[in-house]
């Protein structure tokens, strides 16, 4: 639907950024994996919770000061080396878009810690419900776009929108059904330290810029080598394999 709508170099420019976005997905450091087994080895409910809330500080901590050095740094992007080769027409587009997309996510980022606490209490039905959920209106979204002859920028903006949206529900779902301890006061002799789960996250950040390398990085390299004109016919076939696989 995507390369129907556009042509072939703006469909290739929205799989670089959605590149651009899953390489940002390290600033999350592997928190939410942490928290998800540290959660999850937890019996007291209480304990739980702190955990999540520990979880949740970290990644607000973190996405805060990720948006402020790529504020600074926006300015002084190379953006055309970035993106490869782009025609000169398509460059301003590709540039706001970008910045839209990863703005989103930044601000997602910390509330994405509710899914990863669902599955930490064992209740993995939500985590794949909001999942589904997600998924659904990220295709809603290109469906009422490309009916409404929108852009790549009104793309951005709309799914951007849409996925914060589901997080803070996902976020507020969980503080209303689990987070039943903000007026209890007690300590525990074994608390989780802000360190530790900081060095935890660090072995699940190693898995997930692997793994990042490895499916985001072709696109840039068909891109430069090539154009991003080109990356539809390496994605579509891609795509077709991971369907039949």
């Amino acid at each position: 639907m995507l390369l129907s709508a556009y042509n072939n170099e703006l469909f290739g420019i929205w799989a670089l950024i959605n590149s651009l976005v899953a390489y940002l997905a390290l600033s999350s450091f592997g928190i939410p994996t942490a928290a998800t087994v540290y959660i999850a080895n937890s019996k007291e409910r209480l304990r739980q919770i702190r955990i999540y809330k520990k979880a949740f500080r970290l990644l607000l901590l973190l996405t805060s000061v990720i948006s402020v050095v790529l504020i600074q740094a926006s300015f002084f992007v190379p953006w055309e080396i970035i993106f490869g080769k782009v025609s000169t027409e398509n460059v301003g587009i590709a540039k706001v878009a970008a910045s839209v997309m990863l703005i989103g996510f930044l601000f997602r980022v910390p509330f994405s810690i509710a899914t990863a606490a669902f599955a930490g209490v064992h209740r993995i039905d939500l985590t794949k419900f909001y999942e589904l959920i997600n998924s659904t209106i990220t295709f809603g979204c290109l469906v009422a776009v490309i009916q409404l002859e929108g852009g790549l920028v009104t793309l951005a903006v709309v799914t951007s929108g849409a996925s914060l949206m589901v997080s803070l529900i996902a976020f507020t779902h969980f503080a209303v059904a689990f987070d039943r301890s903000h007026s209890e006061k007690i300590e525990f002799e074994e608390d989780l330290p802000y360190m530790e789960l900081l060095g935890k996250s660090v072995y699940y950040l190693q898995v997930g810029i692997a793994s990042t390398v490895v499916w985001n990085t072709n696109p840039f390299l068909v891109s430069h080598i090539i154009g991003a004109e080109a990356i539809a016919s390496y994605t579509i076939p891609q795509r077709l394999f991971t369907l039949a696989a």
